[in-house]
C-alpha cells in the first residue's frame, strides 16, 4: 500500500526514482519547455499529458526524427544531411538520460549541447539547418536548466534552485535563442524566400538582388521553410523571461526609393502573405446548427474552400 500510494503521489517508478533525468522533469517544470522546441506542431498545453519521468527518452527520439525527418515529418522536399555532430549529440543526450547523478547528467548534457550548436553551425542546406536549429534550441534550454539545478544539487538528490538562479539561466538560453534566429532571419537568402511570398521588392544587397533558391520555387519546400521559422519563434517567445521577445527577429521588405522599408514580425507574416495575395482568412466559431446531430467542438474552426477556377 506504501509503494502504491508513493508511485501516485511522484509520478515514478522505483527505477524512475533512481534516474537523474526523471526527477530532472518531474522536479524541474521549466526544463520540460524544450519539449515544444522539438516540432512546429508542438505547444505548452501538450505537456499536461506528458509523464515527466518519461520526457528524456521521448527527446531522443524526437532528436532522430529531426535528424532523419527534418521538423515536418513526410515533406516531399525533404533531403536528409549527413552530420556527425548532430548524430553524436543524440547519442550524448541518451547516455545522459540513463545517468543516475545528477553532475554527470550535466556533463553529457552540456556535451550535447555543444555538439547540437556545431551541427546547426555547419549544416549546408536550408531544410537541414532549421531541423539542427530545433534541436540546438532544445539542447540549450536544457543545458541552462541542468546547469541551474546541478548547481544546487547533489549526487542523486534533487535541490532547491534559487529563484535568482534560475531566472538567469532561462534568460541567457533564451537570449541565444533569439540571437541565432536573428542572424538566420537576415540571411539573404532566407529573406528571399519570405520575400516572394509577401509580394515584396527584392532583396538587395552590395551583389545585386538576391535570387529566389532554387529549391524554394517549390511552394512546398518554401512555405515549410515559412512555417517553421514562424513557429520556432512563437514557441521561443512563450519561454520565460517574456521582456526579452521585443529583441525577436523582423523581416525586412525593401519598398520603393523614397518609401520607408516596412518591417514584419514573423508572427504577422501567415496573415500578410494571405492578404497580400487577397486570400481571406476570418476567425469564426463554429456554427451550432443540428447540434444534436454531431459532436459539439470546442473553440476556432478552419473551413478551407477551393478558390474558383477560372
Amino acid at each position: 500500500f506504501y509503494h502504491h500510494s508513493h508511485r501516485c503521489r511522484t509520478g515514478m517508478s522505483a527505477n524512475d526514482r533512481r534516474i537523474w533525468s526523471a526527477k530532472f522533469f518531474v522536479g524541474d517544470k521549466l526544463a520540460r519547455e524544450a519539449y515544444t522546441l522539438l516540432a512546429p506542431e508542438f505547444h505548452a498545453a501538450d505537456l499536461a499529458s506528458l509523464q515527466g519521468s518519461a520526457l528524456g527518452e521521448r527527446v531522443g527520439e524526437l532528436g532522430c526524427r529531426l535528424r532523419d525527418s527534418g521538423s515536418l515529418p513526410g515533406l516531399p522536399t525533404w533531403h536528409p544531411e549527413e552530420s556527425p555532430e548532430f548524430t553524436r549529440s543524440v547519442e550524448l543526450w541518451r547516455l545522459a538520460v540513463c545517468e543516475e547523478t545528477c553532475h554527470r547528467f550535466d556533463e553529457l548534457t552540456q556535451q550535447s549541447f555543444l555538439e547540437a550548436e556545431a551541427c546547426y553551425c555547419q549544416m549546408g542546406h536550408l531544410a537541414p539547418r532549421l531541423a539542427a536549429l530545433r534541436w540546438c534550441c532544445c539542447m540549450c534550454w536544457i543545458a541552462a536548466r541542468s546547469g541551474a539545478v546541478t548547481a544546487a544539487s547533489a549526487g542523486g538528490s534533487f535541490g532547491t534552485v534559487m529563484p535568482a538562479t534560475s531566472a538567469d539561466a532561462c534568460r541567457q538560453a533564451k537570449h541565444s535563442m533569439l540571437k541565432w534566429l536573428q542572424e538566420l532571419i537576415q540571411e539573404p537568402a532566407v529573406l528571399a524566400i519570405f520575400d516572394f511570398d509577401l509580394i515584396g521588392h527584392g532583396v538587395w544587397h552590395a551583389g545585386g538582388r538576391e535570387p529566389l533558391p532554387q529549391e524554394a520555387e517549390q511552394e512546398w519546400f518554401r512555405r515549410g521553410v515559412e512555417f517553421d521559422i514562424i513557429k520556432l519563434w512563437m514557441q521561443v517567445s512563450h519561454l520565460e523571461p517574456a521582456e526579452l521577445n521585443p529583441l525577436a527577429p523582423s523581416i525586412k521588405m525593401v519598398q520603393p526609393l523614397g518609401t520607408p522599408d516596412v518591417f514584419v514580425r514573423p508572427v504577422q507574416v501567415a496573415r500578410y502573405i494571405l492578404e497580400r495575395h487577397k486570400w481571406g482568412a476570418e476567425m469564426l466559431q463554429p456554427p451550432i446548427d443540428n447540434l444534436h446531430g454531431k459532436a459539439l467542438i470546442s473553440g476556432p474552426v478552419l473551413h478551407a474552400d477551393v478558390p474558383p477556377e477560372h
